[in-house]
């Protein structure tokens, strides 16, 4: 249906006003949030303790395996349609943070460790190994009922966690800002997001160029 329209419509009609409750009479911090809230509704990111990585891997004698970036989808297709517009990928895909942004209320995994003889190049490695909130939080029981005698372990025989994953809900930031400036911060940063901060600025850059085109 959306393909029915001309261009100058779709924009007109679709895109103009979705941008709009984005950006108008926003502040700016107020309308990034807003951008990731309509744009992708929550985001998913990683943290690793890159100290912990290094004593492990040289520890074990054994190379770290860095888990795959998590990938966030767009959640409309209007923004979908939008992005390919503008020519910017899709998908928001962040590498690993090596800041603490420890959110608990978001905390979706923990990133543990299990050693694996790679034979294709005869070394020691590290997989990363995911465990959901729930089994993270009772490592204990999880042990019972799974096979983790490979899994890197401490001097105290317990399992080591490398880090966690998380999964922002956009719409608790724009309740609350300023419990997450940490996060909205860092997403502004050049390293590791840079890309995040910059579609930012070229979407709002294209809205207002709508708005000069065809009005507020």
């Amino acid at each position: 249906m959306l393909n029915e329209f001309s261009s100058e419509k779709f924009e007109r009609y679709f895109l103009k006003p979705y941008l709009r409750n984005i950006f108008q009479s926003k502040s700016e911090t107020t309308q990034f949030i807003s951008y990731l809230r309509y744009g992708y509704r929550d985001l998913e990111y990683q943290t690793i303790d890159t100290n912990m990585v290094t004593v492990y891997a040289s520890k074990n004698s054994a190379e770290w395996i860095p888990p795959q970036p998590a990938v966030t989808e767009p959640s409309s297709i209007i923004f979908s349609i939008l992005l390919r517009r503008l020519a910017i990928s899709s998908p928001l895909c962040l590498a690993a943070f090596k800041n603490a942004l420890d959110y608990p209320e978001f905390m979706t995994a923990g990133i543990y460790g299990e050693h694996y003889f790679d034979p294709t190049d005869s070394k020691n490695k590290i997989i990363p190994r995911r465990l959901l909130r729930q089994d993270t939080d009772d490592l204990q029981a999880y042990e019972r009922t799974h096979a983790v005698e490979n899994y890197i372990r401490n001097d105290n025989k317990q399992l080591v966690c490398f880090g966690h994953e998380y999964k922002v809900d956009f719409d608790k930031v724009l309740e609350m800002p300023e419990n997450y400036s940490d996060l909205i911060n860092i997403l502004k940063m050049k390293a590791p997001s840079e890309y995040v901060w910059k579609v930012f600025c070229k979407v709002k850059g294209y809205y207002e160029e709508l708005v000069r085109r065809y009005g507020a």
